[in-house]
Protein backbone atom coordinates (compact mmCIF):
# COMPACT_ATOMS: atom_id res chain seq x y z
CA UNK A 1 0.00 0.00 0.00
CA UNK A 2 1.41 3.41 -0.85
CA UNK A 3 0.98 6.83 0.67
CA UNK A 4 1.92 10.09 -0.96
CA UNK A 5 1.48 13.26 1.06
CA UNK A 6 0.90 15.21 -2.15
CA UNK A 7 -2.13 13.09 -3.06
CA UNK A 8 -5.69 13.60 -1.93
CA UNK A 9 -6.56 9.98 -2.71
CA UNK A 10 -5.59 6.72 -1.05
CA UNK A 11 -3.94 4.26 -3.42
CA UNK A 12 -4.12 0.60 -2.43
CA UNK A 13 -3.82 -2.79 -4.12
CA UNK A 14 -7.24 -3.77 -5.42
CA UNK A 15 -7.47 -6.85 -3.17
CA UNK A 16 -6.93 -4.79 -0.02
CA UNK A 17 -9.12 -2.00 -1.29
CA UNK A 18 -12.04 -4.36 -1.85
CA UNK A 19 -11.86 -5.39 1.82
CA UNK A 20 -11.90 -1.75 2.93
CA UNK A 21 -14.81 -0.87 0.64
CA UNK A 22 -16.92 -3.76 1.98
CA UNK A 23 -17.04 -2.00 5.35
CA UNK A 24 -18.08 1.33 3.84
CA UNK A 25 -21.68 1.72 2.76
CA UNK A 26 -21.90 4.63 0.33
CA UNK A 27 -25.28 4.86 -1.38
CA UNK A 28 -27.12 7.91 -2.66
CA UNK A 29 -28.95 9.94 -0.02
CA UNK A 30 -27.35 7.86 2.76
CA UNK A 31 -24.30 9.97 2.04
CA UNK A 32 -25.86 12.89 3.88
CA UNK A 33 -24.68 11.01 6.95
CA UNK A 34 -21.12 10.49 5.71
CA UNK A 35 -19.79 11.45 9.15
CA UNK A 36 -21.30 8.20 10.49
CA UNK A 37 -19.08 6.10 8.23
CA UNK A 38 -16.24 4.21 9.91
CA UNK A 39 -12.84 5.66 10.70
CA UNK A 40 -10.27 3.69 8.73
CA UNK A 41 -7.00 3.27 10.61
CA UNK A 42 -3.79 2.30 8.89
CA UNK A 43 -1.17 0.76 11.18
CA UNK A 44 2.40 1.20 9.97
CA UNK A 45 5.26 -0.02 12.15
CA UNK A 46 2.95 0.11 15.16
CA UNK A 47 1.89 3.73 14.57
CA UNK A 48 -1.82 4.34 13.99
CA UNK A 49 -2.92 6.72 11.24
CA UNK A 50 -6.68 7.34 11.31
CA UNK A 51 -8.53 8.44 8.21
CA UNK A 52 -11.87 10.05 9.04
CA UNK A 53 -14.94 9.85 6.77
CA UNK A 54 -14.79 13.54 5.89
CA UNK A 55 -11.21 12.91 4.70
CA UNK A 56 -11.96 9.97 2.42
CA UNK A 57 -15.37 10.87 1.00
CA UNK A 58 -16.17 13.16 -1.88
CA UNK A 59 -19.72 14.49 -1.80
CA UNK A 60 -21.75 15.08 -4.91
CA UNK A 61 -24.46 17.71 -4.77
CA UNK A 62 -27.23 18.81 -7.07
CA UNK A 63 -24.82 21.56 -8.16
CA UNK A 64 -21.77 19.39 -8.85
CA UNK A 65 -18.88 17.79 -6.97
CA UNK A 66 -17.68 19.35 -3.73
CA UNK A 67 -13.96 20.15 -3.47
CA UNK A 68 -11.85 17.62 -1.57
CA UNK A 69 -12.27 18.03 2.22
CA UNK A 70 -15.31 20.31 1.76
CA UNK A 71 -18.85 19.03 2.17
CA UNK A 72 -22.13 20.77 1.41
CA UNK A 73 -25.13 20.83 3.69
CA UNK A 74 -27.30 17.74 3.96
CA UNK A 75 -30.10 19.16 1.81
CA UNK A 76 -27.77 19.51 -1.20
CA UNK A 77 -25.95 16.13 -1.09
CA UNK A 78 -27.25 13.56 -3.58
CA UNK A 79 -24.41 11.02 -3.57
CA UNK A 80 -20.82 10.44 -2.52
CA UNK A 81 -17.81 8.29 -3.35
CA UNK A 82 -14.84 6.97 -1.41
CA UNK A 83 -11.66 8.64 -2.61
CA UNK A 84 -9.67 5.42 -3.07
CA UNK A 85 -7.83 4.35 -6.20
CA UNK A 86 -7.08 0.67 -6.84
CA UNK A 87 -3.59 -0.31 -7.95
CA UNK A 88 -2.43 -3.68 -9.28
CA UNK A 89 -1.89 -6.25 -6.54
CA UNK A 90 1.70 -7.19 -5.87
CA UNK A 91 0.82 -10.62 -4.40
Amino acid sequence: MGFDSFQTSVLAPSGHLNEILKSIKLKGRECIHYSRLPVITFVINGAHYPLYPEEYTITITRYGIDPIYEHSGEKDIVDCVANFIPTPSTD
